[in-house]
């Protein structure tokens, strides 16, 4: 997802998770590798919209864990999750 504040470019990668006890937590499964291709993704993103060297961006993470009923059990988000390196 891409959504914009008065200042940034925001990309968003959303994980859901059916609960914690089928292999952790939706944070866990931001790889670095997953890291790597979100970051580059961004990049191609601003290349493809010519926007300028300079536009302010991020990259979020949204995390969903949903209980054996299909209820939101958590739900957060993280600003600034995936950092340039």
């Amino acid at each position: 997802m891409i959504a914009t504040t008065s200042d940034h470019v925001v990309f968003v990668e959303v994980r859901t998770r059916r609960s914690r006890g089928s292999g952790g937590a939706p944070e866990e499964s931001i790889t670095p590798i997953k890291q790597t291709r979100l970051i580059e993704l961004a990049y191609i993103y601003l290349e493809s919209y010519h926007m300028p060297d300079a536009t302010p961006w991020r990259i979020d993470v949204i995390t969903i864990e949903v209980d054996h009923t299909g209820r939101i059990a958590r739900l957060n988000h993280i600003p600034h999750a995936v950092e340039q390196t």
